[in-house]
């Protein structure tokens, strides 16, 4: 076999190769229902979060979520005020805004019995309550919110968790 035949060979088995690829992440990629659709061009929303254990707030940091290794995640923060920043590019899906992805970057507890190392039980309850943006406007009361960790942000939400 010469030269020639053998380059065009392994062109070849490239191309076959990347056609298959793309045959196998098609079909094994995880459908995405129209619904669950936020944003085909990125997202970047705001929420507040504010967290107290037994009245105390606690501080959440500047700069979870970025770091030299890794880059900046989806959700992250730049100062220490509780501003939260969701942001993606590209397709931006439902899934992408729940509350539990800030948690999970930051690597602390939070869900529907736990805040950090504070669990329901003798010494208190967890607690969320949620403001948004128009209800701020109109001075609306925050309301309890019993999603927890699945809640959905939204843009401009003062989120609110409470051990008492």
């Amino acid at each position: 076999m010469n030269k020639e035949k053998i380059t065009n060979l392994i062109y070849v088995l490239i191309f076959v190769g990347i056609v298959g690829y793309g045959v196998y992440y098609i079909k094994t990629a995880p459908k995405i229902q129209e619904a669950d659709i936020i944003s085909r061009s990125g997202m970047h929303i705001h929420p507040s979060i504010t967290i107290k254990i037994k009245g105390e707030k606690q501080e959440v940091t500047a700069n979870i979520g970025i770091g030299a290794i890794g880059g900046m995640k989806g959700v992250h923060t730049h100062d220490s005020t509780g501003l939260l920043h969701y942001e993606q590019s590209g397709l931006a899906i439902k899934e992408d805004t729940k509350i539990k992805r800030f948690f999970e970057i930051w690597g602390r507890t939070f869900n529907s019995n736990c805040i950090f190392d504070k669990c329901n039980g003798p010494e208190g309850k967890v607690r969320m309550t949620v403001q948004n943006k128009e209800d701020a406007k109109n001075n609306i009361a925050p309301k309890e919110n019993f999603d927890f960790e699945n809640y959905f942000v939204l843009d401009g939400d003062q989120i609110e968790i409470s051990f008492e």
